[in-house]
């Protein structure tokens, strides 16, 4: 069998909040109408469409699922002894009513309708037709009661949308729609009228409606590998779809120059910063190669200023005696002879001093400075206290002189 990959309308209808947008079920519904067009054109009637048994691909292409208990249309009534004679199957939720009371000699074409449009009116309304407690109570009201207008439930609904739905879910078989493509043609109409086109059949083959599960197939009499083929159809939502996933290739690819950009740019950031290092480190290699020839000048400066002073002084020396130079240095010669004394009794001196400090004896110097501190001390004894004693002293008053009397 082949493989669907998507999601079915019941599912997407839970995703979105079990509201579905007004073209998107219009679009469902005429996929839908096709396929079952093709199905009663081969007396197969489906009997348990609903949301869940719809798939939509990723195509966008609808499929219908679950033929298992699909029906062809009989000639002959089933006999009341017959084991399936009266038996009940289906969805309750989507039984028409004659699908609910289990009047199989009534189910036609017209009942699949039914069940389009109660599909139609729960993809809208977020609703069943008929809402119950439980399964049983829904089907005595499927089997009894008609159904609510759509109107009443969605009162935004268009109201052409409204009479389409509610004609399929009429009550009597011969008020609703004679067959699926009487169905179908409004709904593309109103599709067309709000901007959509609707799908178009192409001239290729396709299967669209496959027995994909086969259950209780004993009363079909065709074979369980039997499929019904079709024109396939480009609905609206695979338009939306394939623009969708155009914009989500340009977006892709819009990604992906940026993200070229943004590592070209992180190398290129990459590279000036390995520049920049690289940089520095030349910056300092040369500075410290700079310092390292100053530093080599400098000490070659300062050595060649000593050779020039020295040989100055050298020729100075030699020049000094020499008589060749005229009068205008002598005050000059005097100058440097003054200054040589001076040396030499600075270094006389220093080497007295140097000496005398060789020569003295540490210990007596010593005592020596203690003993003047001894005395130095006592001295000033001596003097401060007479001052003390003159300062504390205290001096009694005389006594005073008699009176006489």
């Amino acid at each position: 069998m082949e493989l669907l990959e998507g999601e079915t309308v019941e599912q997407r209808w839970e995703r979105q909040n079990r509201k579905l947008m007004l073209d998107e079920v219009l679009a469902i519904g005429d996929q839908l109408l096709d396929v079952l067009a093709a199905a009663h054109t081969k007396n197969v009637v489906h009997r348990d469409v609903k949301p869940e048994n719809l798939f939509i691909t990723k195509a966008g292409v609808l499929k219908v699922l679950d033929f298992g208990i699909a029906k062809v249309f009989e000639q002959e009534k089933a006999r009341p002894t017959s084991t399936q004679a009266g038996m009940i199957m289906g969805t309750p939720a989507f039984m028409a009513p004659e699908q609910a009371r289990g009047r199989w000699e009534q189910v036609d074409g017209r009942t699949d309708l039914w069940a389009v449009g109660a599909t139609m009116f729960t993809l809208l309304s977020g609703r069943y037709v008929h809402e119950a407690p439980s399964s049983h109570e829904q089907l005595i009201l499927n089997a009894t009661a008609s159904a609510p207008a759509l109107a009443s439930v969605v009162p935004k609904v268009p109201s052409e949308v409204a009479a389409i739905v509610d004609r399929a879910l009429a009550f009597d078989r011969e008020r609703r729609w004679p067959d699926a493509r009487s169905m179908q043609e409004p709904i593309r109409g109103a599709l067309e009228a709000m901007g959509v086109r609707p799908a178009v059949a192409s001239v290729a083959g396709r299967t669209v409606v496959e027995a994909l599960t086969l259950r209780n197939t004993s009363h079909l009499a065709v074979s369980p590998t039997a499929v019904v083929t079709m024109a396939p159809t480009i609905s609206v939502l695979t338009q939306q779809r394939e623009a969708q996933l155009a914009e989500a290739a340009k977006l892709r690819g819009s990604i992906g120059d940026l993200q070229q950009a943004y590592a070209a740019a992180k190398r290129a950031a990459a590279d000036a910063q390995a520049k920049v290092e690289a940089g520095r480190a030349e910056r300092q290699s040369l500075e410290q190669w700079f310092h390292r020839r100053v530093g080599k000048r400098t000490a070659a400066v300062e050595e060649a200023r000593k050779l020039v002073r020295g040989s100055l002084v050298r020729i100075a020396r030699r020049a000094i005696p020499d008589r060749a130079f005229g009068a205008e240095f002598d005050p000059m010669r005097d100058r440097i002879v003054t200054l040589e004394r001076a040396a030499k009794s600075a270094t006389r001196d220093v080497t007295l001093h140097e000496t005398a400090l060789g020569a003295h004896h540490a210990p007596g110097l010593r005592s020596g400075v203690v003993v003047l501190a001894v005395a130095a001390l006592l001295a000033l004894a001596l003097l401060i206290a007479p001052i003390v004693w003159r300062a504390t002293r205290v001096i009694e008053p005389p006594p005073p002189a008699s009176r006489v009397h």
